[in-house]
């Protein structure tokens, strides 16, 4: 990879379209200031960096992001400040498709190949998001950057998170790769904020809705009957959806039999009890709707 201080660049880009022009002049200003840029994930490539018999150390793992005609590809350990090496690859492989700000760290012109760090783009948003001023209880633009079926890593102030069910939904979701997807743009509460660090530890994406328990005594009364949807089973459990976002937690009444339901079959549902304490509502499935 040539200096990029001694390349000739009027000369390298004097064929270049007007819209091949515009990325390389971007490209240049990132390196040259450190500002971020903004691309799509379009997949991860793997390089061998060295030989070695050990196979699983000799690869490395790139984000690929194309913003028109250059390949700008960023090494697993400038994707985000991961736990570990097995963690970011692992969140890697979710994030196609996903809209990430990154900085240029090198240029290979000839070639039209760029390395960039995301970490650095972080930071950067680390500190314009401190100058907002944040508190607790705040809400704050949120970006999922991959989604798994019990959990979803997001990212938001120029921090990552890994975010579990208290995080995400008041009701119960079988998988949440149904309900969140990369690159989609969420609200969430500031739950966790340190002023003197300036460390965002904690959000909330579920406080940032109505709580739907509040006032459910008061739309579905004891005794009420609601025809429902069950949207999971587990260890006996059935959970049917009340209304959007408000589980009730069910038992069968003695004449059924749980083989003959499944999740997405429509049931009558009678309301037997409030929980309070666990915030849960219990019922009893009369039959299917």
């Amino acid at each position: 990879m040539s200096n990029f201080y001694e390349l000739n660049l009027n000369e390298l880009d004097k064929e270049l379209s007007p819209l091949e022009k515009r990325e390389w002049d971007n490209i240049y200003a990132s390196y040259r200031s450190g500002t971020p840029l903004s691309g799509k994930v379009s997949g991860v490539d793997r390089r061998r960096i060295q030989d070695t018999p050990d196979e699983s150390h000799d690869q490395l793992y790139f984000l690929v992001v194309v913003p028109y005609r250059v390949k700008i590809m960023i090494p697993e350990e400038e994707t985000g400040f991961w736990d570990s090496r097995e963690q970011a690859v692992r969140v890697m492989r979710g994030m196609f498709g996903t809209k990430i700000d990154f900085v240029i760290t090198a240029i290979d012109r000839e070639n039209s190949l760029c390395v960039a760090s995301r970490k650095r783009a972080m930071e950067i948003q680390r500190r314009m998001f401190a100058q907002t001023n944040p508190r607790i209880g705040n809400r704050i633009e949120t970006q999922i950057l991959a989604a798994g079926s019990t959990s979803v890593i997001a990212s938001a102030g120029g921090f990552d998170f890994h975010l579990h069910a208290k995080e995400l939904t008041y009701n119960r979701v079988p998988d949440y790769r149904d309900v969140f997807h990369p690159g989609e743009i969420c609200t969430a509460v500031i739950q966790e904020y340190d002023p003197q660090t300036r460390q965002l530890s904690g959000i909330s994406i579920r406080d940032a809705e109505p709580d739907p328990y509040i006032g459910a005594r008061e739309r579905h009364p004891l005794g009420c009957r609601r025809s429902c949807i069950i949207t999971g089973k587990k260890n006996g459990r059935v959970y049917c959806s009340l209304e959007e976002n408000l589980d009730c937690l069910c038992y069968y009444s003695s004449m059924l039999y749980d083989g003959e339901f499944q999740i997405g079959d429509r049931v009558l549902v009678s309301v037997v009890k409030y929980l309070d304490d666990r915030r849960v509502i219990l019922g009893k499935i009369l039959r299917k709707w």
